[in-house]
C-alpha cells in the first residue's frame, strides 16, 4: 500500500473509534453531532449531526482530505461529484486524480478503494448510467443539476478471499460510522447486491462500481 492508503486507513479507524461505545455499539449522529460538524466542515458547510442532512459524502471528503493526497479529489457533500470525477479520468486518461472509477465486472477492489453504489431514485445504477450523467453538461443558474444523483460510497478496509467478503466502513451508515460485509467472488469482484424492492423482497442490485485508488 502507499503511504496515501496506508494514512487514509488509519484516519477511517479512528473515526470508527470516535463513535464506537464502550458497549461495543456504534454511537448516532445525533449523540456525537460536533464530530459531524468536522466533517461538514472540510467542505465549508456549517453543519452537524442534529441536521438531517445526509453526511456520507462528507466523511469520506473529510478522511480523504485527512489522508494528504498529492492527486486532485473533488471534495464534495454528494458522492456523484467525486464519482463524476473518477469516471470521466478513467474514460478520458486524465492523469493527477487520486481515483480512477472501474467497471465491477472488470476489477477487484483491494484496501484504500471506494465501492460505489446507487440508492433511492439512482438505485439500480451502473457504471454507464454514472458515465451518462457526468457527461451531461452543467446547469444553468438556477437550475436543478442534472449531473447529480443519489449514490452512496465505503472504503475498503480489508479484502478477505477465503470467507468471499470485504469489510468497508463509511458514514451515515445506520446514522453512524459502521462496518459494512460485502460480497465478493472467487476472483475478488464484487457480485450484486442484495437490497429489498418495494415489496420487502430481497432483489440484486447493481454496483455503480469501484474508485480505484492510484495513489
Amino acid at each position: 500500500m502507499s503511504l496515501f492508503t496506508d494514512t487514509l486507513i488509519d484516519k477511517v479507524r479512528t473515526e470508527f473509534s470516535r463513535f464506537t461505545k464502550k458497549s461495543g455499539k456504534q454511537a448516532k449522529e445525533t449523540e456525537l453531532p460536533l464530530i459531524v460538524g468536522e466533517y461538514w466542515k472540510k467542505i465549508g458547510e456549517k453543519l452537524t449531526g442534529a441536521d438531517s442532512t445526509p453526511w456520507s459524502a462528507a466523511f469520506i471528503s473529510f478522511v480523504v482530505e485527512a489522508a494528504k493526497p498529492a492527486g486532485s479529489f473533488s471534495y464534495a457533500s454528494g458522492h456523484w461529484v467525486y464519482l463524476r470525477q473518477a469516471v470521466l479520468a478513467q474514460e478520458n486518461g486524465t492523469a493527477g486524480t487520486v481515483y480512477l472509477l472501474r467497471r465491477p465486472e472488470d476489477y477487484a477492489p483491494k484496501v484504500g478503494d471506494l465501492v460505489a453504489k446507487g440508492r433511492g431514485s439512482a438505485i439500480d445504477f451502473t457504471y454507464d448510467d454514472a458515465l451518462s450523467k457526468a457527461n451531461k453538461p452543467a446547469p444553468k443558474k438556477g437550475k436543478d443539476d442534472p449531473r447529480a444523483y443519489v449514490s452512496h460510497c465505503d472504503v475498503v478496509m480489508s479484502v478477505d478471499l477465503k470467507k468471499g467478503i470485504l469489510e468497508t466502513i463509511g458514514g451515515n451508515v445506520s446514522n453512524s460510522v459502521s462496518k459494512t460485509m460485502v460480497l465478493i467472488d472467487k476472483s475478488g469482484k464484487l457480485v450484486p447486491r442484495k437490497e429489498k424492492n418495494k415489496k420487502g423482497v430481497l432483489v440484486d442490485r447493481p454496483w455503480i462500481g469501484v474508485m480505484e485508488c492510484i495513489e
